[in-house]
């Protein structure tokens, strides 16, 4: 699921400002990633980052559905 669907209502910056998400619950999820973690080369490191955009995609379908 895209994140414009996780935030419905709220597709610029501006929007946010404008309070569209008042009395909205909205779930964050951060996480930190040890520089030693990080792939070398930029090969390994673009197949890494397209996995953490599949997690960060998977977290918001399960958060979808709780």
């Amino acid at each position: 699921m895209s994140m414009d669907r996780a935030l419905v209502g709220a597709n610029h910056f501006k929007d946010l400002l404008a309070g569209t998400l008042v009395d909205s619950a909205v779930r964050v999820k951060l996480w930190r990633v040890p520089r030693e973690e990080i792939p070398q080369s930029m090969s390994e490191r673009t197949l890494w980052l397209a996995q953490q955009w599949q997690d960060v995609d998977d977290w918001i379908e399960a958060s979808q559905t709780e």
